[in-house]
């Protein structure tokens, strides 16, 4: 969570009634939310039948069933094992102890699945408001400024068909007059087309950087008035889905600011752009479909919808809550319990309530129900009444 003023901030509901209510609504968004992970699941399996298996889809593959299985571990219920724990009526409670246990209590209000809702500064706002025009102008101008890099109104889309290809890896070398030289290394697939235009079968060799094989049989090509290849049509497409993805980023940034959702939502916007403008600009080579086979494509992807998970999971619950929040909760600052003998750990079974002190409840004595205690002068540990020293720091005590 944000610190708000050197503070955490939680939401607090009234009621346990009230928290369990939201809380359900919460988990059944990250259930369904969880099955967006399936789709990259299956544009890797895709891969597989397609005989591309490496570990640029190996490794995303047990990335996403990790992610799957601690989603899962979320929307469940766990129930804790009695392990036979002082009981609260069995002895009596310092006030320090009672304090703890009533913050405790209250902590049991907060809701676990709203933790990355804030009160949100009016800084983080400006910054909010002022990241999302930047990406909805920026998706504005790509879908300007689109059709003046990749112009199409002199050319003429024709559908060529792959001929043959193979996949080299080429070194492009630049000379200066100072008599040094600079390299840049990367693979390209030479293809070589044919396609047919004014009724004449043309052919042509073109080159795909940044892949070594294209699976698509024909794609379409842009070609001048004297029927001379110029570029594939996809790419002045790029810029228009890229434009599209900019503006929907700039309005879930927008939503999270008026949602008032932590700053982690920047990762996630971070994971939608950049695994988004691998996917749309190194990924589609020569066609859309393209994005299927090639074989670095899962690592992108990956990234693009664990994105889309995390905005599903964090701006969809916030907005089952109602308008007026006060209503059913407040904000309050987070309180961590502790004590200079231990962390205190209470938690209700039926009627009763028990109690563990983490560090130093004996095995011996936790069955025993009808064990009375005294207090350590040192360390605020628990000494038994039969006993003339502390069992948990060993200290002599005076009866």
């Amino acid at each position: 969570m944000d610190k708000q003023k050197g503070k955490q901030m939680a939401i607090k509901f009234h009621s346990e009634d009230i928290k369990n209510k939201y809380e359900r609504k919460a988990h059944k968004v990250i259930f369904f939310s969880m099955f967006l992970l399936l789709i990259p699941v299956a544009y890797i399996i895709v891969q597989f039948i397609n005989g591309i298996i490496s570990p640029f889809n190996i490794i995303p593959l047990a990335i996403i069933v990790m992610i799957l299985v601690n989603a899962v571990r979320t929307t469940l219920k766990t129930k804790t094992d009695d392990k036979g724990l002082f009981y609260e009526e069995n002895y009596g409670l310092s006030e320090e102890e009672k304090e703890k246990h009533k913050q405790e209590e209250e902590k049991k209000l907060e809701g676990e699945s709203y933790s990355y809702i804030v009160s949100l500064s009016k800084k983080a706002k400006v910054i909010r408001w002022l990241a999302t025009a930047l990406l909805i102008v920026a998706g504005i101008v790509m879908f300007c400024i689109g059709p003046n890099i990749y112009s199409t109104k002199d050319y003429t889309s024709v559908n060529a068909t792959v001929i043959s290809q193979e996949g080299e890896y080429h070194t492009d070398t630049t000379y200066y007059e100072n008599g040094g030289s600079s390299s840049t290394s990367y693979s390209r697939c030479v293809v070589e087309i044919k396609y047919s235009y004014n009724g004449e079968v043309k052919t042509d060799t073109i080159y795909i950087n940044g892949i070594e094989y294209i699976y698509s049989e024909d794609f379409e090509i842009l070609v001048d008035n004297n029927g001379k290849y110029v570029r594939t049509a996809v790419e002045s497409t790029k810029f228009y889905i890229f434009a599209g993805l900019l503006i929907f980023a700039g309005i879930l940034l927008g939503l999270s600011a008026y949602l008032k959702v932590s700053s982690i939502i920047f990762l996630g916007t971070a994971f939608l752009l950049v695994g988004g403008a691998i996917l749309v600009f190194v990924c589609m080579p020569v066609a859309i479909k393209e994005v299927l086979f090639v074989h670095f494509g899962s690592i992108p992807f990956m990234f693009f919808i664990i994105a889309i998970y995390w905005f599903s999971c964090f701006l969809i619950p916030p907005m089952l809550l109602p308008k007026d929040l006060s209503s059913v909760a407040v904000m309050v600052n987070t309180v961590k319990v502790s004590s200079k003998g231990g962390n205190f750990y209470k938690e209700k079974r039926g009627n009763q309530f028990v109690i563990s002190r983490k560090d130093q409840v004996d095995n011996n004595y936790q069955t025993n129900l009808n064990y009375k205690a005294t207090k350590c002068d040192y360390c605020g540990g628990e000494v038994s009444a039969e006993e003339n020293f502390c069992k948990h720091c060993g200290a002599k005590i005076k009866k």
